[in-house]
């Protein structure tokens, strides 16, 4: 059974106004975590310290201080983000990475705003993939099908959204890896402008693509997350009116929605329908260009700086790369690693692949400017959920395709332009899985992809 938890402001104001002690909140948050163990989601459930925080959340609260916006409210972080004095295994056992003494500060910042950390969370491991499937801690589950993929790498982080046991959880995403999670277990992700958020603390795979994610079960609780995180009172503008009479987006070629299985393209077709009722407009973009300049560049763009990143670390810590694969206990991962380290993406091929970056950036900046469009929608993935079992490949209608240049087609090139990107829940399949609507904006305009995906999941709420 799948269980969605209360809203942030829901929790905060029953906290607040004396319904629930932060303390029994707490409580309930971790029995629903222990009921859903088989699930995976956990790598470290830290029940004494999510108690201490909330007892000091009651004893401030009934000393009469100003509930701050986050008070009382779980969370829960991947386990590739420093929380102090919690393990730190980025997913794998191959490491003895120590103990932080410090959070990274996307994680300080919600402490700062009152939300109770419940603790680490599973992924795959390193976060090298786009499913959760973990041979050291087992395959995040999927909570609307157990056979089925939660997607990744940051698994967990939506799977605990989805199964009641917090309203906010911080993920990471590289080309797609909290988004499609967000969409195939039917939350919120968001994927910030790049930088908008701090990547210290943050286990890196690539400087270019990586930051944190962030999940909610409203798009109002990720505005309210990320206005914690960039340490402001109050978000810095007003989401209210109704913004689609007027917008217009862009949407996939016919090339692109051919290559997308279809019952994801006739669900997307159905919701655009939806969002032309509603006053939208709708402009065809060549999604399928943009996809496949991601493709010329981002390989070797992850594969270079993957390997000087994890050059370093290994250097740093006398681990030497024969015992590091040596350690990873997922196959394809060690795989991976084993090809990054020991064959490397040459400079000159990264040269070339990060020129190509910038063009598909200025690409993507011309796209908007001129067909004059608000966002770019599509299916957040192209096919439904993968079985847990699915390795390399997947069969369509009897045809095999690769999973994992699959599961990112759709992600990974806002990933790669910098831009922010929401994955909305929008009903569900003719499988009754989740589908997930994506819409990614300008560099920047986080704030304006928020009051757009207001207005479009008022629209796309409640559906079956």
């Amino acid at each position: 059974m799948v269980h969605t938890t209360y809203a942030v402001e829901e929790i905060k104001g029953l906290i607040s106004q004396g319904h629930f002690s932060a303390a029994v909140w707490t409580l309930k948050a971790i029995g629903r975590a222990g009921r859903y163990r088989a699930d995976n989601i956990f790598i470290t459930l830290d029940r004494d310290g999510a108690l201490s925080t909330a007892h000091a959340v009651d004893l401030r609260l009934a000393a009469g201080e100003t509930p701050r916006p986050l008070e009382g409210v779980p969370f829960v972080v991947k386990d590739n983000i420093a929380a102090s004095g919690l393990p730190f295994t980025g997913g794998s056992l191959a490491l003895k990475l120590p103990v932080p003494d410090e959070d990274a500060p996307v994680v300080q910042s919600l402490k700062d705003a009152g939300a109770i950390l419940k603790g680490k969370v599973e992924r795959r491991d390193y976060a090298f993939g786009a499913t959760s499937n973990n041979a050291a801690f087992g395959p995040v589950l999927n909570p609307h099908d157990p056979t089925r993929s939660a997607g990744g790498s940051s698994g967990g982080s939506a799977a605990a959204i989805v199964r009641g046991i917090a309203p906010v959880a911080l993920g990471t995403d590289t080309g797609g890896s909290g988004r499609i999670p967000a969409s195939f277990c039917g939350c919120v992700g968001y994927r910030p402008s790049r930088p908008r958020y701090s990547t210290d603390g943050i286990l890196q795979l690539t400087w270019t693509l990586d930051t944190a994610a962030l999940f909610g079960t409203s798009v109002s609780d990720v505005i309210t997350s990320d206005t914690a995180i960039l340490g402001l009172e109050k978000s810095s503008q007003s989401f209210k009116g109704n913004r689609l009479k007027n917008r217009i987006l862009g949407i996939p070629d016919d090339e692109t929605l051919s290559a997308m299985e279809s019952g994801v393209s006739d669900t997307f077709s159905k919701r655009l329908e939806l969002l032309t009722d509603a006053g939208c407009q709708l402009k065809t973009v060549n999604f399928s260009q943009m996809c496949t300049m991601d493709q010329a560049a981002a390989f070797n763009v992850a594969m270079f700086e993957a390997n000087a990143i994890w050059t370093a670390f290994l250097r740093e810590t006398g681990t030497t790369a024969k015992e590091l694969i040596a350690g990873i206990q997922s196959p394809d991962v060690a795989n991976i690693f084993a090809g990054l380290l020991k064959s490397p993406v040459n400079r000159n091929a990264y040269f070339a692949a990060m020129q190509q970056v910038h063009a598909l950036r200025h690409y993507i900046d011309d796209v908007f400017k001129r067909m004059v469009i608000d966002a770019i929608c599509f299916p957040t993935v192209p096919i439904p959920p993968p079985l847990v079992s699915a390795k390399e490949t997947f069969s369509v209608h009897g045809v095999d395709r690769p999973l994992f240049p699959t599961l990112v087609r759709h992600t990974s090139p806002g990933a790669l332009a910098g831009l922010p990107g929401l994955s909305l829940p929008a009903g569900t399949l003719l499988s009754e899985l989740p589908f997930g609507l994506e819409i990614d904006g300008l560099v920047g305009c986080d704030e304006d992809l928020f009051a757009l995906a207001l207005e479009i999941e008022a629209v796309m709420k409640g559906l079956p």
